[in-house]
């Protein structure tokens, strides 16, 4: 029989736990992801992907959580490495997330709950809103990276984390490429609600309405 392929995975070699990030609902575990240290990304993604063929795993979704926005294409660089070293087949999932940050709806309503300590530091952590042109140059940057064991894919995190105008941007970029889309959907209740609101007519409508859905 086949080897299994792992579907969805971070590539995290350092396990969450480690750093205190214990399972919890979605949107506070996502916050406790702060706390991981700054890491190597070749020995992270490294030992992850060891450990998946250790257990016989052949292929893997890699969902990319960078710990710098800044140097993303060294990190794709090193994860590139990584899946030729341990010779496991990788599909790397570029990530995109240009809205929401740190609530979903009016960011505003939250940091005016904050107290003026907790306010300047919770607005110095969203940083700013990637441009789209920009999301989509980094995916033909890395795409240079490519091997037989390394491809590249789209990998908005989230609809709630996507404008209209970058989740229309990249079903034209996957239809123009043929490269393909990775994306979370609907984890939780809070982010069903935060869909039936901003999208009356449904989010998985308007996703296929916009060809975001469209067969490979």
């Amino acid at each position: 029989m086949p080897a299994p392929t792992n579907a969805h995975d971070h590539g995290r070699g350092l396990r969450t736990i480690a750093f205190g990030a214990a399972d919890d609902r979605l949107e506070c575990w996502l916050s406790a992801l702060s706390r991981e240290p700054p890491s190597d990304p070749y020995l992270n993604a490294a030992v992850a992907f060891a450990r998946m063929v250790e257990g016989g795993i052949c292929a893997t979704n890699h969902c990319h959580g960078t710990q710098n926005r800044a140097r993303l294409f060294e990190e794709a660089e090193a994860v590139s490495r990584a899946a030729k070293d341990v010779g496991i087949r990788v599909a790397f999932a570029v990530p995109f997330m240009n809205r929401n940050r740190g609530a979903y709806g009016d960011i505003a309503k939250l940091i005016g709950l904050l107290d003026a300590g907790d306010r300047d530091a919770f607005v110095a952590g969203l940083g700013t809103p990637q441009p789209v042109a920009e999301m989509l140059a980094m995916v033909e940057r890395i795409a240079t990276l490519e091997h037989d064991l390394f491809h590249v894919q789209y990998g908005p995190v989230g609809a709630q984390w996507i404008s209209d105008e970058a989740l229309v941007a990249l079903a034209q970029a996957s239809a123009d490429t043929g490269r393909r889309m990775h994306m979370h959907l609907l984890e939780t209740q809070r982010q069903r609600e935060w869909a039936d609101g901003a999208y009356p007519g449904g989010l998985i409508d308007f996703l296929d309405e916009i060809g975001f859905l469209r067969r490979a």
